[in-house]
């Protein structure tokens, strides 16, 4: 049997049965192999629901969230979850009574708020 450099015996007995001829072709089969393991894995583990939810299948969009920078990820993980230091969150977690936006003090302060609905922030940006 075939097995790469530096390859463990247990490495051997997980490619044990698929046919490996040349170098670049073996490379791509045994990593789509481990790949579809782990995603298996992945999908089946009980935990780390909100993970899963946010960024999905392993190889989706989260691929694209990590190759951002720490700023920009962190803003838009703030904004996908509501987890950030607008009035509504604050709220949700004690923090404070109030939740009206501040700019127009017509809706909650949140993130689809300040972005798609605000009166007063729509009014300055145009």
């Amino acid at each position: 049997m075939w097995s790469p450099k530096g390859a463990s015996l247990l490495g051997d007995k997980l490619v044990e049965g698929m046919e490996l001829r040349d170098d670049r072709t073996d490379k791509r089969k045994i990593k789509d192999f481990f790949f579809g393991r782990w995603k298996a894995r992945w999908t089946c583990l009980p935990t780390c629901c909100q993970t899963k939810f946010w960024l999905g299948d392993p190889g989706g969009q989260g691929d694209a969230l990590a190759s951002l920078d720490c700023t920009t990820l962190g803003l838009a993980l703030q904004a996908r979850t509501e987890h950030n230091y607008l009035k509504y969150h604050h709220n949700i977690v004690g923090k404070i009574s109030e939740q009206i936006c501040h700019f127009c003090g017509e809706e909650h302060e949140e993130f689809i708020h300040l972005m798609c609905e605000c009166s007063t922030l729509a009014r300055d940006l145009v």
